[in-house]
């Protein structure tokens, strides 16, 4: 299961409280364990150093009492050096399911800058990473934890998209909705465009198929242009919860290593964007 052991990233900034919320929220569709982690930048001035890990021990027995009153088997961690690094090596250490991550952005669409610890560890971990976002409008705070039961899979046909869905039907129960989205970028006419949306389409709905038997209702859409673009219009039209992204691939989902889709996806999106990276 994707979020039965997972490892939150705590800094005690404004995002604490939503990631928090998710926890309990992730609770009720099988979390069992959690590891608070809090990384102590190397680069504070070291004699500074005791007292915030003073202040860090404090303030993660807080949060362990919050999850345990969920239910929820908490154990805390803190390290002293790079937090994008420590982030990633804590999370293989613990052998943890997935990473649940905050990040901050501003305005509607909720832009996550580039370089941020969040973005920095989606690119590097091998280990699926879920972020979510708080951002604020009108300089009003919102705090918000949707329920996901409607989710969009952006799909290239690669070896990352179809283990992304073997891995997200051991979820089928949670999803209830559930969209497939392919997009065609260019073709060199559009006799040649329209042979390849025929195609996916029914490719899509071979990749759909097995959650059919959960019940859960299934959209398949085949769009033109640009993927990045396509995948946050769709989810915003369609109103899901989750995006959920390989993060290697082929055509217009390439690895985050290199930026381009993924980055732009995660950067511009209202909703939370789960990362599955494909175990070769």
């Amino acid at each position: 299961m994707l979020w039965e052991r997972v490892l939150i990233p705590i800094d005690f900034s404004i995002t604490t409280e939503l990631l928090l919320n998710w926890a309990e929220k992730l609770s009720a569709m099988g979390l069992k364990e959690a590891v608070l982690l809090h990384v102590v930048d190397r680069n504070t001035i070291e004699k500074d150093r005791p007292q915030l890990i003073k202040e860090a021990k404090r303030g993660l027995t807080e949060l362990e009492a919050r999850l345990e009153a969920k239910s929820i088997q908490v154990k805390s961690r803190i390290e002293t050096g790079i937090p994008s690094v420590h982030i990633v090596k804590i999370a293989e250490e613990e052998e943890v399911s997935m990473l649940l991550m905050g990040a901050i952005g501003k305005g509607v669409f909720k832009q996550v800058i580039a370089g941020s610890t969040a973005f920095n560890v989606a690119r590097t971990s091998k280990i699926p990473v879920f972020i979510v976002k708080h951002y604020e409008t009108n300089n009003e705070a919102i705090w918000e934890t949707k329920e996901f039961e409607k989710i969009l899979c952006p799909i290239d046909f690669s070896t990352c998209s179809t283990y992304m869905i073997e891995r997200l039907k051991d979820h089928q129960n949670h999803i209830k909705g559930l969209v497939l989205l392919t997009v065609v970028e260019k073709g060199e006419t559009q006799e040649e465009v329209n042979k390849m949306k025929e195609n996916y389409l029914g490719r899509l709905v071979e990749l759909g198929e097995d959650f059919y038997d959960s019940g859960s209702e299934i959209e398949f859409l085949i769009e033109e242009g640009i993927a990045s673009k396509n995948i946050v219009k769709v989810a915003n039209d369609k109103g899901v919860e989750l995006i959920v992204m390989g993060m290697t691939g082929e055509s217009f989902i390439p690895s985050l290593l290199l930026g381009s889709t993924a980055e732009s996806v995660l950067r511009a999106s209202k909703e939370p964007v789960l990362f599955i990276p494909y175990a070769k």
